[in-house]
């Protein structure tokens, strides 16, 4: 298993480029440089190294950052980009979001901003990496009991599978993939599990939703601890929503 984070860095300013090589070997493994465009899509193509994340000036050679940027999110989905540049014009901003930079820092970038973003995505990638660290970028923690993971649609209560049928799977998925702070009414519910939204269903969701409190609330008086309860009910609101309670 590669553990190895590589960068391709691309800057035709030699003293610029010094300066920030010092900062970026302390993140990657190899940091590879180069000032040109086509001399970088040179590294990728003969696969000299295994690149993973590439930054680059917008003001380059032969063609600018932003459409080399495209050619790499086309070609090489996989390796994660970053723009370093002087530009701060709105529309270069707004090119870059288009092209899903992962980042888009304008010179002089502090430090702090660096560390901040690095650390984020160099995490991201070692969880792609390893197929164990893998598994957590799909599974979302509910609580101090309860995590889901929506990749496989597995419930998990204190690290260990619980199996629930499908109907049941699929509220808590939907719920989960949910905005946190989102609640639904019932009528809601039943129009994402059912085709029909009729009396029978909603009476068949509420069947539902009170053996999920009662398979998965695993004592009394955890039962009466709202901390824990994994699927609220607002009284007053008459609606429904995940309890994301993890205290971190």
């Amino acid at each position: 298993m590669n553990n190895d984070i590589n960068l391709l860095y691309i800057e035709d300013d030699k003293e610029t480029s010094n300066q920030y090589i010092k900062i970026f070997k302390k993140y990657f493994t190899k940091v590879i440089t180069t000032s040109s465009a086509s001399e970088a899509l040179s590294i990728l193509i003969n696969k000299d190294i295994l690149v993973d994340v590439l930054i680059t000036d917008i003001q380059l050679d032969s063609i600018d950052g932003l459409e080399l940027l495209k050619i790499i999110k086309d070609v090489y989905p996989n390796i994660k980009r970053i723009i370093l540049t002087a530009y701060n014009q709105k529309n270069y901003i707004n090119k870059a979001a288009d092209i899903s930079v992962e980042s888009y820092w304008i010179k002089p970038v502090s430090n702090e901003l660096i560390n901040k973003n690095l650390t984020v995505l160099i995490s991201k990638i070692q969880k792609i990496k390893n197929p164990i660290l893998k598994e957590e970028l799909y599974t979302i923690k509910i609580n101090q009991i309860y995590k889901f993971n929506y990749k496989k649609l597995l419930l998990y209560k204190n690290d260990e599978i619980f199996r629930l049928p499908l109907r049941e799977t699929t509220l808590i998925n939907f719920l989960v993939l949910s905005n946190k702070e989102e609640s639904f009414s019932l009528k809601d519910l039943v129009n994402m599990l059912y085709i029909n939204n009729t009396k029978t269903e909603e009476l068949a969701l509420r069947g539902i939703i009170n053996n999920l409190k009662f398979k998965l609330n695993i004592s009394k008086e955890i039962v009466q601890n709202s901390d824990y309860n994994l699927i609220l009910y607002n009284r007053q609101k008459k609606t429904y929503k995940l309890n994301f309670n993890t205290r971190d």
